[in-house]
C-alpha cells in the first residue's frame, strides 16, 4: 500500500561487503567528490536549494559513477531493508515467519522488554555489524527510522504494525542510509562552510528532509503493494530499484 506519509516534493526541487571492509570508505577516488563538496559547501553556507540539488547531482553522477553503480554499491542496504521488513512483519503477524526470523524471535524474548531494547534487537538482527562503516551507517539509519516512527506516532505498538507503518519505516530507513553514506564519502569538510554550529545542523536537517522527500516520491511511484508477494527477495529487489531511481533523480539535477 502507498504509505500515508508520502507527500509530493517539488518537481524541480554495497554491494554489501562479504568480509570486514575497513578500507571500504568510498567506492570512488576522493577527487571525484570535489564538485559535490563545493556545491554542498555552498548550500551549507547559503541555504540555496539549487546548490543542494547540484551537490546531489554531482555526488550521484561523478562521485558514484551513476545511479546504477550507486544502487549496486548499496545492494547491502537493499538486503538489510528486506530483513528489516521481514522481521517487523513477522513480529506483527502480517507475514509468514521464516526459520531464521523465528529463531531470532524465540531467542530474543522481546515481549515485555523496554522499547529501546526491542529496537536494538531488531536493528542488530536486520543489520549486524561486520566491521565496515557501511554496516554502522545502516544500523544508525535503521535505529533512527524506528525511533522517528515512535516519535511521530507515540501509540505505535512494534508488535502490531500495519503494512503502512512497515512501508513508512522502509522508506525512512533507505532515505537515512543514503544520507549517512553521503556523509561518509564527503567527510566533514562541507560542514566547515557553516557560519555556526547551529547553522550546520540546520542545513544538514534540510538536506535530510529533501532526500527523504525524493525517496517518498519515488516510493509512491512503485509502492510495495505492487509486489507479487511479501518476501525478502521481493523486498530486496524493490528496495534496490527504489535506490536506483532516487539516484537517477539526483543525476537529473545536473543534466
Amino acid at each position: 500500500m502507498v504509505p500515508p506519509w508520502v507527500e509530493a516534493a517539488e518537481a524541480a526541487d554495497n554491494s554489501e561487503p562479504t568480509a570486514p571492509a575497513t578500507s571500504q570508505v568510498s567506492v570512488a577516488p576522493s577527487a571525484r567528490f570535489g564538485a559535490a563538496r563545493r556545491a554542498f559547501g555552498d548550500f551549507i553556507a547559503s541555504g540555496a536549494k539549487g546548490r543542494l540539488r547540484d551537490g546531489l547531482g554531482h555526488y550521484a553522477s561523478r562521485g558514484l559513477g551513476g545511479s546504477a553503480t550507486a544502487a549496486k554499491r548499496m545492494s547491502g542496504t537493499a538486503r538489510r531493508s528486506a530483513t528489516l521488513t521481514d522481521a517487523l512483519a513477522a513480529l506483527s503477524g502480517v507475514a509468514p515467519i521464516d526459520q531464521a526470523t523465528a529463531t531470532w524471535i524465540q531467542s530474543s524474548s522481546l515481549v515485555g522488554r523496554p522499547t529501546r531494547d526491542i529496537i536494538d534487537s531488531i536493528v542488530a538482527y536486520a543489520s549486524p555489524l561486520d566491521g565496515s562503516q557501511d554496516a554502522e551507517a545502516s544500523q544508525r539509519a535503521m535505529t533512527e527510522a524506528l525511533a522517528d516512527l515512535l516519535t511521530e506516532q507515540p501509540q505505535t505498538d512494534l508488535f502490531n504494525l500495519t503494512e503502512e507503518a512497515i512501508d513508512w519505516i522502509l522508506g525512512r530507513f533507505i532515505g537515512n542510509d543514503i544520507i549517512y553514506r553521503l556523509e561518509l564519502d564527503l567527510g566533514d569538510r562541507i560542514h566547515k562552510r557553516a557560519k555556526s554550529f547551529s547553522q550546520g545542523v540546520r542545513r544538514m536537517d534540510e538536506m535530510k528532509d529533501y532526500v527523504r522527500q525524493v525517496v517518498a516520491v519515488e516510493f509512491q511511484r512503485t509502492p510495495p503493494s505492487s509486489r507479487p508477494s511479501v518476501s525478502r527477495e521481493a523486498t530486496s529487489t524493490f528496495s534496490r530499484k527504489l535506490i536506483e531511481s532516487v539516484y537517477a533523480v539526483f543525476e537529473s539535477y545536473i543534466r
